[in-house]
């Protein structure tokens, strides 16, 4: 099966863990594993899929971890875990997508913290962490990240603050804080941001 470029197992909810020789699949492109509620963390070969573009584990429920070679995958451009109830936090290693475009986060209601090597993703256009409720603050290296467009963060009730860092995303066009009501003011480098995007 060394052709397969798409492998979707949406849904199989008895899946409780992927087999060691699927990281032989050197030309699968997208892997979506959407809805597997058994699934409680992916094995470290998921690291030698060279060419995986595409990972889906949204609403996995029991995910805890990704592993650290998770930051192997260097042509990855998206990764959705929305809705990964039991994921408490990501690997440093995830610092290393440079490619990736797309993090969604949404709905990770166990998630405390973002890891610090955050900045390293170079090309992250969007990052979706609305409804993570357990998310206290932002790490200093979001102000890194030169290519967001688009910040989710709505109903994020225990964020306390944003970090002065954000003021350099010259390119956000959208900052969601709807239901952030924990939060009780703005940095002046965000206000003075608000005044050419959408707030």
């Amino acid at each position: 099966m060394g052709a397969l470029q798409r492998l979707a197992l949406d849904f199989c909810s008895g899946l409780a863990r992927l087999p060691g020789a699927m990281g032989g699949l050197d030309s699968l492109r997208e892997l979506s594993l959407r809805g597997c509620g058994s699934l409680i963390h992916l094995p470290e070969v998921v690291g030698d899929l060279p060419s995986l573009e595409d990972l889906q584990l949204g609403y996995c429920r029991h995910l805890t971890h990704l592993p650290d070679t998770v930051g192997n995958l260097a042509n990855l451009r998206e990764l959705d875990l929305r809705y990964c109830g039991g994921l408490t936090s990501l690997p440093d290693t995830l610092g290393n997508l440079k490619k990736l475009q797309r993090l969604g986060l949404g709905n990770c209601r166990s998630l405390r913290a973002l890891p610090g090597t955050l900045g390293g993703l170079q090309e992250l256009s969007n990052l979706y962490l609305g409804n993570c409720r357990s998310l206290t603050h932002l790490p200093e290296t979001v102000g890194e990240l030169t290519s967001l467009r688009q910040l989710d963060l709505h109903s994020c009730g225990e964020l306390t603050h944003l970090p002065d860092a954000l003021g350099k995303l010259q390119d956000l066009l959208v900052l969601d804080l709807r239901g952030c009501h924990s939060l009780t003011e703005l940095p002046a480098s965000v206000v003075e941001l608000a005044g050419y995007m959408c707030i």
